[in-house]
């Protein structure tokens, strides 16, 4: 399951730059667990017979890429997303045909990671750090 959501520390990253905490899954913690985090959907936190103490949104790809704009508009380019999968993991990154080259200076927007909801997390954190995105516009 671990592989199919987003890692905790960036699901607590992208918690803390203001998004909605709104998944099918959630990172929690209990009494019924001894320094550990268990991921579980909404519905078993409330059959849980134990009170949860926090909890984090377990996003899935589809979740965060909601989130991710198709196109950013800038220095009158249109640079679009791209998502590509090679034998090192994801590449996610905005590029325009017209422009020939990254929207971002050097590779500090080229977001990799061996699965691809941690790499679609990493963009969006880098969007929301370089307010290119508003979180409070993202429902």
């Amino acid at each position: 399951m671990t592989n199919l959501v987003v890692s905790l520390e960036l699901s607590k990253k992208v918690e803390d730059l203001g998004c909605p905490q709104v998944s099918k899954f959630y990172y929690c913690i209990s009494q019924s667990v001894v320094g550990g985090w268990e991921i579980k959907t909404d519905e078993e936190i409330k059959r849980c017979c134990y009170p949860v103490k926090k909890k984090y949104s377990a996003y899935l790809s589809d979740e965060v890429l909601r989130w991710l704009p198709y196109r950013l508009r800038m220095e009158d380019y249109d640079y679009w997303l791209k998502i590509s999968k090679s034998r090192f993991g994801y590449d996610i990154r905005y590029v325009s045909t017209a422009a020939l080259c990254n929207v971002f200076k050097g590779n500090d927007g080229i977001k990799q990671d061996d699965t691809l909801p941690n790499a679609l997390a990493l963009m969006l954190i880098y969007l929301l750090e370089h307010n290119l995105l508003k979180a409070e516009n993202l429902l």
